[in-house]
């Protein structure tokens, strides 16, 4: 894979209330830079601000070896989450409006790799302060930046 990617983010929550399910999803496209090095795989890309200024935000660390997956975030939002399938990881995540205590509970995790492409497929629970929030499902694709797999809708 080239050092230059498109890192595409789909994420799929549920919240469960009395009347049923409610679900949203979010997709963020951003240009980034991606490494192999010691038998990890790096992608990093700076997150613009929610303003119209050209501030960032942020940088996101995505680190996959295996199906072992790290996302951490610095700026805005501050956190290291951990995904490993069947394995329940707690981490705390850092907002200006405060802190809390997070669980993330992986139920499935999928990995497929090829020259110009690695997706990521995590589907899982997450908690606040030991109480179930929501049920996640989260896509990650790292895609060479000419590779021509990305399709806007």
């Amino acid at each position: 894979m080239t050092r230059d990617v498109v890192i595409s983010i789909k994420g799929l929550y549920t919240v469960k209330d009395e009347e049923g399910n409610i679900d949203d999803s979010v997709e963020i496209f951003n240009p980034g830079k991606y490494c192999f090095r010691n038998g990890k795989h790096y992608a990093e890309y700076e997150e613009p601000a929610d303003d119209d200024s050209s501030s960032k935000a942020g940088r996101t660390r995505i680190t996959l070896r295996g199906h072992h997956l790290e996302v951490t975030r610095q700026g805005a939002v501050n956190t290291k989450m951990i995904f490993e399938e069947g394995v329940k990881n707690n981490c705390w995540y850092d907002t200006a409006a405060g802190s809390m205590f997070i669980g993330v509970d992986v139920k499935k995790m999928q990995v497929t790799e090829s020259e110009e492409l690695i997706e990521i497929f995590v589907d899982y629970a997450l908690e606040a302060n030991y109480e179930h929030l929501t049920d996640n499902s989260i896509c990650i694709r790292i895609m060479a930046k000419d590779s021509g797999l990305l399709h806007l809708m």
